[in-house]
């Protein structure tokens, strides 16, 4: 599966236009055209690996496997120390099932940075299928480990809420045991909630409400495979529960295997037409695989089944902003905040269209509030550096360094803390076209 994990390093000035025009090529869907940009890049001035990376990801949707392995391999003898080029190294090695080389690219990435919670999926899932597999659900319950320590800072929602127990038994403790399993999950006592589930299933082992939560607590604890076993469990019992599939695509969205995920969702839909959150989950799945067309359809349908949810609205904006058209993203965004007028990462995102729209005073206003909501919004701070140079380079350099506090790992954020210290006393460094982080994606 494609990562296209964004990588950052400083760049002869020279040749930052043309690099630039080689990014919007691809985000034009012109790959080819892309691709030739970047390979006059790597001729004309010094590889970098921004560029050696774009090159290894055209070549990949081209195709060109051996190429786009031999660019990722360029780029790391460039820097060997940057985890995302590991990552992506590992990604195309996994597609062409050359597992060992994969496990070996994904172990690097961790040791380079043993909090990068996607390593740690990635690798789990190379694991896997070495049918290593608990080493594959250590991986997995130490990427969500990581996750939670970072208080699922994009805003992710993917787990659902257990759902009361409604479906009546003969076993009179049943409904006890189960009514007490919610209660410790929803407090968070996720290991506490297991066992009662499990208590309920041995008094009624078709109890697909009891199957459920502890498939849903199971993934809460990092146990992605055993809790995908029990939503299998629960379909062999209940074919038509529309949850059970949402949950697998849940799972298999958290697991980065994006065709098994959109299959769950679909399967949910086509049973609950009206299941607003799988369309908005589907849209997720579609955004990743690069299928921006059909995630905007998806979101659309599930802003027509809920209309107030500001996490879909923002969403929708996220992918017209994907697909270059800043205006309709610009309303999204701004729908989904007048829903909820403290949304941050849609202040940010609202921030980096009007940028691109060349409203900068109002780009401005956007990021600052964002980062009065959510102070610790690295980002949103990024941003801000970024577009306050040309008029407040000291304000823009706080905002950087601000930043690289909080986000000490980010790569691109510490490529420009490098390129500050080089520059210190010079605010050219400054003079440098506005390129917009990747915007935050809310899920639900």
């Amino acid at each position: 599966m494609l990562s296209k994990r964004a990588v950052g390093q400083h760049t002869d000035i020279r040749q930052s236009p043309v690099q630039n025009r080689a990014f919007e090529l691809y985000a034009e869907g012109k790959i080819s055209e892309a691709l030739a940009v970047a390979n006059d890049v790597v001729e004309a001035y010094r590889p970098n690996i921004i560029v050696l990376n774009l090159a290894a990801i055209c070549h990949w949707q081209l195709g060109e496997t051996e190429q786009a392995v031999s660019c990722w391999q360029r780029a790391i003898q460039i820097d060997p120390n940057c985890a995302d080029l590991y990552i992506n190294l590992g990604a195309i090695l996994t597609d062409q099932k050359r597992f060992d080389e994969a496990e070996a690219a994904y172990r690097q990435a961790v040791r380079i940075q043993p909090g990068h919670a996607d390593a740690y999926i990635h690798l789990g899932n190379v694991l896997k299928a070495l049918g290593r597999l608990a080493e594959a659900e250590d991986c997995l319950h130490r990427a969500f480990a990581i996750k939670q320590d970072m208080g699922s800072a994009q805003g992710e929602q993917n787990v659902a809420v257990p759902a009361d127990p409604t479906i009546k038994t003969t076993q009179d403790n049943v409904r006890e045991l189960l009514q007490t399993g919610v209660s410790l999950h929803k407090s968070g006592q996720w290991d506490a909630a297991i066992i009662w589930y499990r208590k309920a299933i041995q008094a009624d082992p078709e109890n697909v409400v009891a199957l459920s939560n502890l498939g849903l607590a199971l993934q809460n604890r990092g146990k992605q495979l055993e809790a995908i076993e029990c939503h299998k469990r629960v379909l062999s019992i209940k074919p038509d529960f529309a949850e059970a599939y949402y949950n697998l695509g849940n799972l298999y969205n958290e697991m980065y295997e994006l065709d098994l995920a959109i299959v769950g969702y679909r399967q949910a839909i086509s049973i609950r037409p009206d299941f607003a959150e799988a369309h908005n989950n589907l849209g997720n799945a579609l955004k990743e695989m690069g299928m921006l067309d059909l995630a905007v359809a998806s979101y659309q349908q599930a802003i027509s089944i809920h209309n107030h949810s500001d996490i879909f609205h923002n969403n929708l904006g996220v992918t017209l902003h994907l697909l270059g058209k800043p205006e309709l993203a610009v309303a999204s965004y701004r729908q989904a905040i007048h829903i909820n007028p403290d949304y941050a990462e849609a202040y940010g995102n609202l921030g980096n269209a009007l940028c691109e729209l060349g409203e900068r005073d109002e780009a401005v206003e956007s990021f600052l509030k964002a980062t009065a909501m959510k102070p610790d919004y690295a980002d949103a701070l990024f941003n801000l550096h970024a577009i306050l140079c040309d008029t407040s380079p000291a304000s823009a350099i706080e905002c950087l360094e601000r930043a690289a506090g909080l986000a000490p790992h980010d790569r691109k954020i510490a490529v420009f803390m490098e390129m500050l210290k080089d520059y210190t006393g010079d605010t050219e460094f400054c003079k440098r076209p506005f390129i917009p982080r990747v915007p935050i994606f809310s899920e639900r």
